[in-house]
């Protein structure tokens, strides 16, 4: 009995030691999960001449791994008519363009410095994309909805671990588009922009 005694009374404090170590060793890899937000603006696009603005966010799974979810909108004119009587009229002539899409974002960061770094992603969304047939006729309208795929990377300034600047490229792939005149290699092309990124995380324990 008296050895049962002691062997607890010596076992006791070595598991809390133990815990106490395994939590710190997590801390000091910073194992840590958290969400983030972002702000998006492409002055590059290949949906003709237009500026587009998005939003995302989403978790990070580690400090470097993330998924999340993205809004993009955009604005502009297009030089694409359904009629060639138009174009006879107005070869120049250009036409209201709008279009949003929604979809999902994975993205891996990688440190390249202190202040540096890289994040490869891939953005699968549905886009609607529409524009005007006749200029104020409502609804004289080409309208498409289609998929659209991002490949790319975003080159972030890292102010700290919460806040990131950077450039954002990538080559989007558009499929099935159905528009008069307007082909998915039309809607496929480069884009590029600026990135603003807030990031929130908490300890693991």
């Amino acid at each position: 009995m008296k050895k049962l005694i002691i062997t607890a009374i010596i076992s006791i404090p070595l598991f809390f030691s133990a815990q106490t170590a395994d939590r710190e060793s997590v801390d000091s890899h910073q194992v840590r999960k958290g969400f983030y937000g972002n702000v998006n603006i492409n002055s590059i696009s290949p949906f003709d001449k237009t500026y587009n603005f998005g939003l995302g966010g989403g978790m990070h799974f580690s400090e470097r791994f993330h998924v999340g979810l993205t809004y993009l909108g955009g604005k502009g004119e297009t030089s694409r008519v359904v009629s060639d009587s138009l174009l006879m009229l107005d070869e120049n002539r250009l036409a209201g363009l709008k279009y949003k899409s929604f979809g999902i974002e994975l993205g891996y960061e990688i440190p390249l410095h202190e202040h540096f770094s890289i994040m490869p992603y891939f953005n699968q969304s549905t886009t609607k994309y529409e524009y005007e047939v006749l200029p104020g006729v409502n609804k004289a309208k080409a309208k498409d909805g289609f998929l659209n795929t991002l490949i790319g990377a975003k080159f972030l300034f890292v102010a700290n671990e919460n806040l990131k600047l950077g450039l954002n490229l990538s080559y989007g792939m558009a499929n099935g588009v159905n528009l008069y005149h307007t082909t998915s290699a039309d809607l496929s092309g480069l884009n590029a922009g600026i990135t603003l990124q807030y990031n929130h995380f908490f300890p693991k324990w």
